[in-house]
């Protein structure tokens, strides 16, 4: 590039022409979009990150089930998935939980006194938004 980050007409002739090419030959699915623009919804200054923890495939009767455990700022979120049902626990209990896909909106999810939840036919990406009384936290994306 000149000196002055300007481009010449030829170049932006030549960029807007690749562009076009690489769109139409091999175009960005419509799922990593999603997945890109979700990064950054709900975000603000006030909500936490929660790690994954833990990560591991074990074996049930039948199959193998995937366990996740996710940590953050004073709250922890256990996933179980067996088949397409997710079985959840969080703590603190009280905390208001939600489920974010590409495919839908948020789906408010009910929990039991103790922290419990089930979600039946969850899967492709997904991740929690996890409500508590002062702080928001919100899981990394998985796949289910």
């Amino acid at each position: 590039m000149p000196p002055d980050d300007r481009r010449r007409p030829s170049e932006e002739l030549l960029l807007d022409r690749l562009r076009r090419i690489s769109g139409s030959a091999d175009p960005v699915p419509p799922e990593v979009t999603a997945l890109a623009q979700g990064a950054f919804i709900h975000r603000s200054a006030d909500t936490q990150m929660a790690r994954l923890l833990e990560e591991e495939s074990i074996g049930i009767r039948g199959g193998e089930a995937l366990l996740l455990t996710f940590t953050g700022e004073g709250v922890s979120l256990n996933l179980a998935d067996d088949e397409g049902s997710l079985i959840g626990h969080v703590s603190p209990p009280h905390a208001r939980v939600e489920l974010e896909s590409p495919a839908s909106s948020n789906t408010g999810i009910d929990v039991d006194e103790v922290g419990r939840f089930t979600l039946d036919d969850v899967t492709g990406p997904i991740r929690f938004h996890i409500h508590l009384e002062k702080q928001d936290v919100v899981t990394f994306w998985v796949t289910i």
